[in-house]
């Protein structure tokens, strides 16, 4: 996928050509391989689901029903999953990237095998390299607890993109208390955010 390290992914998403015609109750969920480069998957790969999976994903519930054998159907916005993979430190244009699917109902879209006119196409847009604000947040003393972060990095290790709302949250261990917060937040509300 020929897209630079770190850019800022605004859409993604897959298209399916439907190979046969299904209509039942069916919900998938998407996530991409957590990989800096995919490496094409052989026989003595094992489960293609032991893989390393990201974080994120993104859930297509109530799939619309695939009722004409032809007919192309896009997936959710997938820009979370591909980002999480674009923004890892090994990631560089040119590299593969694995999106894997589960759930349950049925949906059969034709592949590469198939007719490789209509194997699924993944689309992507971004734009230039996104900014990363690095979050951290500890206990004084150490010993006193921990801070928990909600959601996590999405852009990087301890690195959040802009606009990110992240909810932190003190933990004392026993014998503390929260007392307040210090730094760029202040204050005494627990859980805050930042």
């Amino acid at each position: 996928v020929e897209i630079p390290q770190g850019a800022s992914i605004t859409s993604a998403s897959i298209v399916f050509t439907a190979d046969e015609s299904h209509d039942g109750d069916t919900h998938l969920v998407f996530r991409g391989q957590a990989s800096d480069d995919t490496l094409e998957f052989g026989a003595a790969d094992g489960s293609v689901s032991s893989q390393p999976q990201t974080s994120v994903s993104v859930a297509w519930n109530n799939v619309p029903p695939w009722l004409a054998t032809g007919a192309t159907h896009r997936t959710p916005d997938l820009s979370p999953i591909i980002q999480e993979v674009v923004t890892r430190d090994g990631w560089s244009s040119g590299s593969a990237l694995v999106i894997l699917v589960s759930g349950d109902g049925a949906r059969v879209a034709e592949s590469y095998n198939g007719v490789a006119a209509s194997a699924p196409r993944l689309h992507i847009t971004y734009g230039s390299q996104q900014t990363c604000y690095a979050l951290t947040a500890s206990a004084d003393p150490a010993s006193g607890g921990t801070v928990a972060t909600n959601p996590a990095p999405n852009c990087g290790v301890d690195e959040y993109t802009a606009g990110t709302v992240v909810q932190i949250t003190a933990n004392p261990n026993a014998g503390y208390t929260f007392a307040n917060w210090t730094g760029n937040l202040t204050g005494i509300t627990n859980p805050d955010s930042v």
